[in-house]
Parts: structure tokens; C-alpha cells; sequence
């Protein structure tokens, strides 16, 4: 095969095993699967989190709830964008889903239904601490809790809200100033009555940096499958990358002097060059940002992409690396030997982040799980 997608289910568990060391006893975990769990095969990946003791998987829409409870799989689902109309709430209480909602009108569709089901629905109210996203502002909270409190069949278990700049130490006080507002924002439902079990607020980010920001729920995306939520964070914790891609060398050549390479002429050799084209490009999820500017791993020595990446195939430089031939393994995302290529290298050099890596790669390829 001239390309290979590896997805190392050891490094999920160990990533799990990691992320709990860093929380309390009583503060439960919600594994991030959405958009195909960033990549890396939704129900493949909630298999593993569920045997990991996971509590509480999260979704971004219905469809993926769904296709997790045909798969079998039992854990608690969170759909974390709501839901879009009184059909989908019916399917919600039918296969007891949980969903974040943030305006009456759809709570209160929400609440009609599991009336005519004869149910009581648990929700979680999303709250904007400073994101500007999805969510209620604190000056309109009171009102929406007044009328849930009307509200026969919905149970509001928790408050939801995210992290903007969690990854960010120059924005700390930023940071600080949203866990400020969200126990304001608790301490208001209690006002009202409502005894939260489980408001939640940490991102990966959270997670890693701040331990007041916990709560009773953290939700762990990026940091579960080895990415960090930006390209410069440092974890603090050993975490292993699961997602590997690696080509093959299609063709070694002999370049001389003068010589323009790939689309646009973007790079021309100064001096007589080896290069290796090679297997993988765009269409396999590899940016096209980071023509001229990445490097791939060959023989355990790094190699530095010349010219502009193409749809199927990227040039890079093999002056330097002996006995280099057609048909070697070029590793465009993991490790070979002492070497690595991280999906958080690959991300600053494309001016992006690690998920859009995952995500992009993830979805251009065929997906080999080992273990």
C-alpha cells in the first residue's frame, strides 16, 4: 500500500489513564467523540473510552448520539449543540439521551415531549461565561430559570459553559474571570432552587491548567488523542499521539542546479539535490500550508518538504540521507525511531491547530486500528 493510517488504542488508554491522575475523586469524565472523534472512528473510540471507565461520552449532533446506540454502546451520551426541532426531541427521550439547550423555545418543546412519553428529561443549560458562542448571558439566566422551574418534565442536572483561552497563560485572567462568572451563575440556580449535580465548564485546556475549573463534569477532547489545544502548550503529563500516517517513496531523483519544483515554481534547488517523491498530499488530509515549510521523517532523519505539496504526492529532500530508495517509509504524522512528527508540529507549521490535523487526515483515510 503506497499509504497507511494507524490508530494506536494503546495510546487512547494511556491518554485516559493520564487525564484522570489529574482529577479529583468525585469529578467525572466526558470523553469527546464528536466529528468522528476528531478523526480517529467514533464507535472504535468509544468502545475504548467505555472499557477505560469513562463517564459520559459527548456528541456534537443527534446523528452521532445515534449511531453510538446502535453500536451498542450504553454510556450516557451529551449532545453538546441541542437539538433542532420536537422530532428530534421525541428521539432524545426515546433513547434517553442528554442534550445541552440555551433558549425556552426549544426546552419547552423538549418538555412537551417528554410529557406525552410520561418521562421527566434531564438537560443542561448553557451559559456564556466570555466565549460569545452558544449559551445565555448572565443578565438573562434568572428569567430562563424561572420558567424551567414551571416545567414539569425537564430535570436541569447542570450548568454548561467553555473555556476560550484556557491554553493561553497570557490570557489567564480571562480564564479567571470566566470560573468567576460560572459559580456566580451556579450560585444564581441555587437562588432558585435548583440543586446542580453536575455543571461543567473544563476543556482540555481546563483540564491541564486549572484545577478550580473542574467541577463536577470535565470534558476531555484533543487531550485524549494525543493532541494539545495549541500547537505550544505543554501538558505537564506524558501523552501519547494515537494517529499515524505514513507513505512510501515513489521515485528517487537526481536534481541539478536551477531546478523548479512542483506547483508555481514556489522553490527552485541552489545546488544539485536527491529528492523523493513521495506518496501522500492534500487529498490524503495533509495541509497544503505547509509546503516549503514541514518535514517528514526518512530512515530516522528528518526531511524537509520542497516546493508545494500536491494532491497525492509531496517532494522532499533527500540529499543528506544514504542509501535512501524507492519504496522506504516516510512517516508524514508519528514517530520512527528517536524522531517524531506530531499532528501539534504539523499545526504551527500550517498556522492551524492539532484537531484540524486529526480531523483532516482522519476523514481522507482508511483507519488500521491496533492495540
Amino acid at each position: 500500500m503506497w499509504k497507511e493510517l494507524i490508530i494506536d488504542l494503546t495510546a487512547i488508554r494511556h491518554n485516559i489513564r493520564m487525564i484522570k491522575t489529574l482529577l479529583a475523586e468525585d469529578t467525572l469524565l466526558m470523553g469527546v467523540v464528536k466529528s468522528d472523534a476528531y478523526g480517529h472512528g467514533m464507535i472504535p473510540i468509544s468502545h475504548v473510552l467505555k472499557e477505560e471507565g469513562v463517564d459520559y461520552l459527548g456528541v456534537a449532533f443527534l446523528d452521532e448520539a445515534l449511531k453510538i446506540r446502535a453500536s451498542g454502546i450504553d454510556l450516557p451520551v451529551v449532545i453538546l449543540t441541542g437539538i433542532e426541532s420536537g422530532l428530534e426531541a421525541d428521539t432524545v427521550i426515546k433513547h434517553n439521551f442528554i442534550t445541552v439547550l440555551y433558549d425556552m423555545e426549544m426546552i419547552e418543546a423538549l418538555n412537551r415531549a417528554a410529557r406525552r412519553h410520561g418521562k421527566t428529561v434531564n438537560i443542561f443549560l448553557k451559559v456564556d461565561t466570555g466565549m460569545g458562542r452558544l449559551g445565555l448571558l448572565y443578565e438573562e439566566l434568572w428569567t430562563v430559570l424561572e420558567r424551567i422551574k414551571r416545567l414539569k418534565n425537564i430535570e436541569l442536572i447542570g450548568l454548561f459553559s467553555h473555556l476560550s483561552c484556557a491554553d493561553d497563560p497570557k490570557r489567564d485572567d480571562f480564564t479567571r474571570a470566566q470560573i468567576k462568572r460560572f459559580k456566580e451563575m451556579i450560585h444564581l440556580a441555587s437562588e432558585h432552587g435548583f440543586e446542580l449535580k453536575l455543571s461543567s465548564l473544563s476543556n482540555s485546556a481546563g483540564i491541564l491548567r486549572f484545577n478550580d475549573s473542574h467541577f463536577q463534569l470535565v470534558r476531555s477532547g484533543i487531550i485524549i488523542y494525543g493532541g494539545m489545544p495549541s500547537p505550544d502548550f505543554n501538558s505537564g503529563i506524558p501523552l501519547r499521539q494515537a494517529m499515524n500516517l505514513k507513505g512510501k517513496i515513489i521515485q528517487i531523483r537526481e536534481l541539478p542546479k536551477g531546478m523548479p519544483i512542483s506547483y508555481g515554481a514556489t522553490y527552485t534547488t541552489s545546488s544539485p539535490k536527491k529528492v523523493a517523491i513521495t506518496s501522500v498530499g492534500y487529498g490524503d488530509g495533509i495541509p497544503r500550508g505547509i509546503s516549503n515549510r514541514g518535514r517528514v521523517i526518512i530512515r530516522e532523519r528528518y526531511a524537509k518538504i520542497l516546493g508545494r505539496v500536491c494532491m497525492n504526492m509531496t517532494v522532499v529532500d533527500v540529499t543528506h540521507i544514504e542509501d535512501v530508495r524507492a519504496g522506504d517509509e516516510v512517516i508524514f504524522l508519528g514517530r520512527q525511531g528517536d524522531l517524531m512528527v506530531s499532528a501539534d508540529m504539523i499545526a504551527k507549521w500550517a498556522g492551524t491547530i492539532s484537531y484540524e490535523i486529526f480531523c483532516s487526515i482522519g476523514n481522507s483515510n482508511r483507519r488500521e486500528y491496533r492495540e
